[in-house]
């Protein structure tokens, strides 16, 4: 969801801003990530690489919604390839998670 509330942001299809865009503890995974308590997943080497791409989906996704609403475009899209790199290590990282913990 929060992935296609910047692609709104960013095809003009939204008067939505950077600033409603959630952060990396406010979304889903963001909150499932905070309240994991159970040591299987928290002593997990994925789950503990797991902060830093998903904080940078967040970053750069907030940084293209302004540079987009501000008028740099091609800068926008250039960020918006950096949330789909990070977004791409969370998917991995999870799927590795899942994979070794089962």
């Amino acid at each position: 969801q929060w992935k296609k509330t910047l692609a709104e942001i960013l095809l003009g299809r939204s008067d939505k801003t950077a600033d409603s865009l959630s952060s990396h503890h406010e979304c889903r995974l963001g909150k499932w990530y905070d309240s994991v308590k159970e040591s299987v997943y928290r002593n997990h080497p994925c789950f503990k690489e797991l902060e830093d791409p998903h904080r940078r989906v967040h970053q750069h996704g907030k940084s293209a919604a302004d540079l987009f609403l501000g008028g740099s475009r091609v800068a926008a899209m250039e960020e918006f390839e950096k949330v789909e790199q990070a977004s791409r290590e969370v998917v991995s990282l999870l799927q590795r998670m899942i994979e070794t913990i089962e």
